[in-house]
């Protein structure tokens, strides 16, 4: 599992970015931003689709303070909500 940003809703489905502290490609995000993220870490794309029952069953820590959010969901190609 890791830590991913709801970049939209579709139905029953939602789609998600998911953070990598691997990759180097797409947005950055440094660690510290949320306290969860204990290393740098980047967003890659592309986005996945996962049913809006485990998208709710997940944790949430809180909403990806800005600018990084807007950069996230520019990237993903995704609408502000």
């Amino acid at each position: 599992m890791r830590w991913c940003v709801v970049t939209a809703v579709f139905g029953r489905n939602v789609r998600v970015a998911g953070r990598s502290a691997t990759r180097t490609d797409g947005v950055p995000v440094p660690k510290g931003v949320l306290p969860e993220f204990d290393k740098d870490g980047w967003f890659p794309r592309p986005p996945v689709r996962i049913a809006m029952v485990d998208a709710v069953a997940a944790r949430n820590v809180g909403l990806l303070p800005e600018p990084y959010l807007f950069q996230v969901l520019f990237h993903m190609n995704e609408t502000m909500p």
